[in-house]
C-alpha cells in the first residue's frame, strides 16, 4: 500500500469548507454519475496530459459539520492497470495560524502484484502524486468559481 499526502495552497477564502461542500456537489451534476477526468500534467499545468476517466464517489462525514472531511475513492473506468485510491479531502489551516490548504489524504494499493509495486517505487508513486496535485488544482478552481458566484 502506497501512501499519498498532497497539499495545495489556497486564497484565505472567508468561507472555504462552504465553497469545497458545493464544488463537490458541482462535480457529481457537472459530469454525471460521478464519472470524471483524471489528468496527468506532462510538461507542467498548462501543457499536454494523459488523461484517465475514473468512477469517482464522495461521501460527507457524518455529521452536520460543514468542516468535515469528504471521504472519496476512485477507481478506473474499465478496469487496466491503474490503481484503486481511498481518501479523504479537506482544508487545512482555517484556525488562522497558518495558510489555508486543500489536502488530499489517502493510499492505493499498485495494480499487478510485486511487479506494480516495483514501478510504483520507481515511477508510479510520483505519477500519483502528480495526478493528485492536478486533481486538487481542479477542485481549487471549481471552488475559486464559487466564491466568485457568492461575490458577484
Amino acid at each position: 500500500m502506497t501512501k499519498l499526502r498532497e497539499r495545495l495552497p489556497l486564497p484565505a477564502y472567508e468561507k472555504p469548507w462552504k465553497y469545497l461542500n458545493r464544488a463537490i456537489c458541482h462535480i457529481s451534476s457537472d459530469q454525471g454519475p460521478d464519472v470524471v477526468r483524471l489528468k496527468l500534467p506532462l510538461l507542467g499545468a498548462e501543457g499536454p496530459a494523459l488523461e484517465k476517466d475514473v468512477t469517482l464517489a464522495y461521501q460527507a462525514s457524518p455529521g452536520d459539520a460543514e468542516d468535515s472531511p469528504w471521504a472519496l475513492n476512485w477507481k478506473p473506468v474499465g478496469g487496466g492497470p491503474y490503481p484503486h485510491f481511498r481518501g479523504h479531502l479537506s482544508i487545512e489551516g482555517t484556525d488562522g495560524q497558518s495558510a489555508p490548504a486543500l489536502v488530499l489524504d489517502g493510499a492505493y494499493v499498485p495494480p499487478l502484484g510485486a511487479a506494480g509495486a516495483a514501478f510504483d517505487a520507481v515511477v508510479g508513486a510520483r505519477i500519483a502524486s502528480a495526478t493528485a496535485r492536478e486533481f486538487l488544482r481542479s477542485i481549487a478552481g471549481k471552488m475559486e468559481r464559487e466564491r466568485a458566484r457568492d461575490e458577484s
